[in-house]
């Protein structure tokens, strides 16, 4: 005991104290890590193996590709149609001039239509004046009677060589069952003593989804 006393000095209490504390510590911090301490520096490698790793934790998007595509499955129902486009466009026209009156018609198909009719009328008389009157209509169906009408009033021509000369235009929406339809421009003289030329007429027909 008394060779003991002799060799416990201060500096080797101090060391005895300080491998304590280090010893105590490494303990410490091998039994109670911080939450969200360890991390991918922390841990060596192929420190993960399988029986650490919980069943069904793991994605596809977790192994780069290396899993095995599986068989292919059948295939699904086939869908409804999808909508129409967004149009159609059906056009007529005839050059040919009418004396007093001119009309021009065009089949369509059953749908909704936004329909334009147009025409050149001309008056060569000197003396004498007249009105045109042009409609946009069906010739299915006569309760629907005309729908977009134009009208225009030819004076007399201003000389021998020389016309009265003006643009018959008319637009309208019409609606056709699924057996479709016909559309007419029919262009008439209706008032004046002036012999008209009628000619460059034409229907522009664009089929839309819906009519609002």
């Amino acid at each position: 005991m008394n060779r003991l006393k002799e060799r416990l000095t201060f500096s080797n209490a101090i060391a005895c104290l300080a491998l304590f504390i280090a010893l105590g510590g490494a303990a410490y911090a091998a039994t109670q890590l911080p939450k969200n301490s360890v991390g991918a520096k922390q841990l060596k490698k192929s420190a993960v193996t399988s029986v650490k790793v919980k069943d069904h934790s793991l994605r596809a998007t977790d192994f780069a590709g290396q899993l095995p595509a599986g068989p292919q499955g059948d295939r699904g129902a086939t869908g409804e149609p999808g909508k129409r486009g967004p149009s159609d466009a059906y056009y007529a026209f005839n050059n040919n001039a009418g004396v007093n009156a001119k009309t021009i018609s065009l089949s369509v198909p059953g749908g909704s239509y936004v329909v334009s009719g147009s025409a050149w009328a001309g008056n060569s008389d000197v003396g004498n004046r007249a009105r045109v009157n042009c409609y946009v209509e069906s010739l299915d169906d006569e309760a629907l009677n005309h729908y977009g009408a134009a009208v225009l009033e030819l004076g007399p021509a201003p000389g021998v060589s020389e016309g009265f000369y003006g643009t018959l235009t008319a637009t309208t929406a019409m609606t056709f069952g699924a057996n479709g339809g016909t559309i007419a421009y029919a262009c008439t003289r209706v008032d004046g003593a002036a012999s008209v030329s009628i000619y460059q007429a034409r229907i522009v027909a664009v089929q839309v989804e819906t009519l609002h």
